[in-house]
Parts: structure tokens; sequence; C-alpha cells
């Protein structure tokens, strides 16, 4: 870690020393395109180009912990179990401060009707 243009996020942002490694959801890979080295677990940054497998440790780590915004108030619900307009059960839940859904739509577009309508009923 002693290049200073790395490690950096896709819009250039430098990410500094204080902050590695990013605790990442996903267990880390690597991705070499055009010569650009890349760690990627469920969010990508550019690391210098010598980066290997056991040297990934540095920039990324792999934490199975709950990476949510905040705390969660004991008792507070996260799961919620949603009807789709065909009669299909989909589960949304709060995960890093975000409502997500088990829904095919969410799974595309990142979005949907099931989370827009628990977050709305949630809004502090």
């Amino acid at each position: 870690m002693n290049n200073p243009r790395y490690p950096k996020m896709p819009d250039g942002t430098i990410i500094a020393s204080k902050d590695l490694p990013l605790k990442v959801r996903m267990p880390p890979g690597l991705a070499r395109v055009n010569g650009r080295c890349f760690a990627l677990g469920g969010m990508m940054m550019e690391v210098p180009p010598d980066t290997t497998m056991e040297t990934l440790g540095e920039y990324m780590v792999y934490s199975a912990v709950s990476l949510h915004a905040g705390p969660i108030e004991k008792g507070m619900q996260t799961r919620w179990t949603v009807k789709g307009s065909r009669g299909d059960e989909y589960t949304v839940r709060l995960e890093t401060g975000k409502y997500r859904c088990n829904c095919p739509g969410y799974q595309y577009h990142r979005k949907c009707k099931h989370a827009a309508s628990i977050a709305s009923q949630h809004k502090s």
C-alpha cells in the first residue's frame, strides 16, 4: 500500500489508508481489465496493478457482521413479508440503512414498489 494513487473508487476518489481495509459483505476477488486491477466484493475499487489475492486483504476484507448504517434499536423490525400484485410473497429487508426486496424487479433494477412501500411506512 505504498502507492499514493491507490486504492480509489471508480469515480477517482482516493481512499484514505486509515479507512482500509474496507469491510464488504461478500468474499472479495480481483478482476483485471485493460491493465487495471479492481477489487470486487459487493462494491468495486481500483487497486495497484500488482495486487494479488494474497495482498488483497490490505484493501478489502470480508465481514459477515451486519454493516447497517446505524444501531438498530432493540425490537426494531428489519423484515417484512409483502404480497406482490400476482399474489407472490416477497421479503423486504432493512439492511445497511436501505430497504431491499427479493422480488425480480428489485434484483434487476435495485428498486421496486414493495421496498418503496415499506420504506414510506417507516420514515422517521
